[in-house]
């Protein structure tokens, strides 16, 4: 795949947002494009906004995998088992790979956004950022330096990082692991486990708003 035109990030765009499961996709290629012609950063804006808007596609994909096996747990016989049933087993091994991918993906994401954030504010600490032994601390204190309401931003980006951090990630980077123990039990309109999980798309997909908000400002003014 080579994008190196405006013309090809267009189509690749519109190539993404016709894959049914992908659903929305807020980020416009084109004005990163355009944005990132003139900012101070050079090159490193687009391919950044790039590899964000990859994986937030591929986890569209994620989560709608992970409704329709919810989904598909409430129509089917209740007394299926998988340590006897071959299909069933399979059937929650799909769900535990989608699952895990999701959180894994959903916090490399945060660490992405926070890269871009610092991109277009101050290219010059980008390094600094991206060497730093917890970007969270670092991107704090880089907001808290710029005043204004960047301290709130940077503020309840971290809580939702935290938040995320605590419930899933270490979990499953560090641990034994919280969503194997969601995965392999059968979920039911009174007990969906696994509705846990979803809550944190709310906080993805604001933050993608944010981004579309910007970067057609920036593209409309020439930036």
């Amino acid at each position: 795949m080579n994008i190196d035109s405006i013309e090809s990030a267009k189509k690749l765009d519109e190539c993404l947002r016709k894959i049914p499961e992908i659903g929305p996709l807020h980020i416009s290629l084109e004005e990163v494009w355009k944005v990132s012609e003139n900012h101070p950063s050079g090159n490193r804006i687009f391919p950044s906004v790039l590899d964000i808007h990859l994986n937030v596609a591929r986890l569209n994909i994620e989560i709608a995998s992970i409704a329709r096996r919810i989904n598909a747990d409430m129509k089917e016989p209740t007394d299926l088992n998988c340590l006897t049933d071959p299909i069933d087993l399979k059937n929650r091994l799909d769900l535990f790979g989608d699952s895990t991918a999701f959180v894994l993906r959903y916090r490399a994401l945060w660490d992405k956004i926070m890269g871009v954030v610092v991109l277009l504010l101050d290219p010059k600490k980008y390094q600094n950022f991206c060497g730093a032994k917890s970007r969270k601390k670092c991107f704090c204190k880089f907001l808290e330096n710029k005043g204004g309401s960047w301290p709130s931003y940077a503020k309840g980006v971290s809580e939702t990082i935290q938040t995320f951090d605590d419930r899933f990630r270490t979990a499953e980077a560090h641990g034994s692991g919280r969503i194997r123990k969601m995965a392999f039990n059968r979920i039911s309109s009174k007990s969906n486990p696994l509705e846990d999980l979803l809550w944190a798309t709310n906080s993805l997909n604001d933050q993608m708003l944010i981004f579309e908000r910007i970067f057609k400002y920036l593209a409309e003014q020439g930036a």
